[in-house]
């Protein structure tokens, strides 16, 4: 449906001689705006349920990333994935009495748990890359399928995460997730796209010790070392 062959015309406003300008489309501030004020911030914001755990893991001697790790998996102990990939989160209080819940569920109960660390969590709106390509430039107005929280730590190093992905990785998200335009949500007119597609470095190295014998036959040893999303892939 975005490849097909045709022209498209929209009016977007219509300015006369001698009368005010009037608008007939919305902005991405306008899409902004409109996820700003929904449940996603709110329930970023609620009370962090697993208080004693994260003063536990932050009083520990550790990095930055070992600490954010090892909330997220504490979370994700105590509330399991359903499979179910949402935009919208639901209570916090209502998700832990269930035990299980979908990514937004769980990426805003990790993102709450964060910022009682004192962590800086803020949602990135996501398009699957199954659900089509997000052009900045043709604008939508419900583009989005999900969230995953950015994560700044207090020297300034940024991390992406997904608490709903069956294998939980810092920087390694799921191949739907790596787009090269998501939506980094904060107050209207403070957003910003990011690129999720180079968060590390992805390689794939091979090391063959062969030798080769009087009858042209080879034998020996290959050893493979992936890192990043190759080696989530694997």
């Amino acid at each position: 449906r975005q490849y097909m062959s045709a022209v498209d015309y929209e009016i977007r406003s219509l300015e006369l001689p001698g009368r005010l300008p009037q608008r007939f489309s919305v902005s991405w501030e306008d899409v902004d705006k409109h996820y700003y004020e929904s449940p996603i911030i709110a329930r970023m914001n609620e009370k962090c349920l697993f208080t004693d755990q994260v003063r536990e893991i932050t009083g520990k001697e550790g990095t930055d990333a070992s600490k954010i790790m090892d909330i997220c998996h504490m979370v994700r102990t105590e509330i399991h994935w359903n499979g179910n990939y949402k935009l919208l989160p639901g209570r916090s209080s209502q998700v832990y009495k269930e035990k299980s819940g979908s990514n937004a569920d769980i990426n805003a109960i990790i993102a709450s748990c964060l910022r009682t660390a004192g962590y800086q969590a803020e949602p990135v709106l996501i398009k699957k890359r199954t659900s089509g390509i997000l052009i900045p430039q043709l604008l939508e107005m419900r583009p989005y399928d999900t969230f995953i929280p950015r994560i700044e730590t207090p020297s300034g190093k940024v991390h992406y995460l997904d608490g709903g992905s069956p294998q939980l990785y810092l920087d390694i998200l799921p191949t739907e997730f790596i787009v090269s335009s998501a939506r980094l949500l904060r107050k209207p007119g403070f957003c910003q796209w990011v690129d999720l597609t180079n968060l590390t470095a992805n390689t794939a190295s091979y090391i063959i010790k062969a030798s080769l014998d009087e009858n042209g036959n080879i034998k020996g040893d290959i050893s493979a070392k992936y890192t990043g999303e190759e080696c989530y892939s694997f």
